[in-house]
């Protein structure tokens, strides 16, 4: 009995060596050129097609407030500053007052309308005296007339004298209150406690600045100014916000040339509502600009590089090709060919690799 389960146990062996020996059919070789047709069929192309070249121009400036937008004050009357409310960087509104000061000539306005409502009264007592009178027939209608013409005078001249003081800013206490008529921010602030102001001043005291629009004035050099045009949209970033793209457009070049830089200012439009952008802060931009002349593009993921120069795969059909090209310049993700490339020819812009290194062998 054991013998015939050593002879079951070596027959089981056997067969199993005999199924371990054989070797597996090798799988039959693909066809490269229909592989490299099949892969073709599944990757991205782009047609390439004339455009009219596009630039970018770099231009570096700083953020001034919109001249429409700031207002200079000035003090009307000449006195002494007894009170300084604000400083600069403080945020205004309108109506506030900045400064106090004490006047004479306040005081002289102040004497005036006291002067003015005293006639006033006097004429109103004239004026109700000559209409009794009238009525008990001791006075005539002419002296009636008379008196209502004295005390329309005597209003007027009130009104006159309130107004004169209304405009100036000033009160009955002979006090004189600079105020601002916009809100915004006091950028510049040339007063301090009992400085003696004068009307004539060239300076103003204050100056006060709505920045939710303000102006960018950039530098252009001079080999760029034939390609930058009025209604240029322009893209501005600031080193307070790395990465923050502040939109805008060139509202008005300045035709004439720094002497010592050589540059020509220009100045671009932004919108501040955020109140982001502070004058003064620099800014650094990129003016879109388009050219006269038009190149044949394609997108700039299709181009391949290798040995200082660049190359295409096209698709002509099912097959592709290697040609190469020359490149006058890359702008927002599109490669401008000088030479190399026609009109409605097919490239590759994906695995462009994959084709290259198997059509170069």
């Amino acid at each position: 009995m054991p013998n015939k389960h050593y002879i079951l146990y070596l027959c089981l062996l056997g067969l199993l060596l005999a199924a371990c020996s054989q070797k597996p059919e090798p799988a039959p070789a693909k066809d490269p050129v229909k592989e490299m047709e099949e892969v073709l069929s599944k990757v991205n192309t782009d047609t390439a097609s004339t455009h009219s070249v596009k630039d970018e121009i770099l231009v570096t400036g700083k953020i001034v407030p919109d001249e429409d937008s700031q207002i200079r004050i000035y003090p009307m009357v000449s006195g002494i500053v007894k009170k300084i409310n604000v400083h600069s960087g403080w945020y205004v509104k309108a109506g506030q007052v900045l400064a106090e000061l004490e006047s004479s000539e306040m005081a002289t306005f102040s004497n005036e309308l006291s002067s003015a409502e005293a006639s006033m009264a006097n004429a109103k007592r004239n004026l109700s005296v000559k209409k009794d009178l009238y009525a008990s027939g001791l006075a005539s209608a002419r002296d009636v007339e008379e008196a209502e013409s004295e005390f329309k005078r005597a209003s007027s001249e009130v009104h006159k004298s309130e107004k004169v003081l209304q405009l100036n800013g000033g009160n009955r206490q002979a006090g004189y209150r600079i105020t601002t008529p916009i809100n915004g921010f006091v950028i510049e602030k040339k007063v301090t406690d009992h400085s003696h102001l004068r009307p004539d001043n060239a300076d103003p005291v204050f100056v006060v600045a709505d920045i939710s629009k303000v102006w960018a004035m950039v530098n252009i050099y001079e080999s760029d100014i034939s390609f930058i045009h009025q209604g240029d949209s322009v893209h501005l970033t600031s080193l307070s916000y790395p990465g923050k793209i502040f939109s805008g457009s060139i509202e008005k070049i300045y035709q004439v040339l720094d002497p010592e830089t050589k540059t020509m200012r220009a100045r671009i439009n932004i919108h501040n509502p955020d109140l982001l952008l502070k004058p003064e802060m620099f800014v650094s931009g990129k003016v879109k600009v388009v050219q006269q002349n038009s190149r044949v593009s394609i997108a700039s993921k299709a181009l391949i590089f290798d040995n200082d120069r660049y190359y295409v795969i096209v698709k002509e059909g099912n097959k592709p090709r290697i040609q190469e090209v020359e490149v006058a310049e890359k702008m927002g993700g599109r490669a401008y060919i000088s030479n190399g490339l026609q009109d409605n020819e097919v490239v590759v812009s994906s695995r462009q690799l994959y084709f290259y290194e198997a059509l170069k062998q």
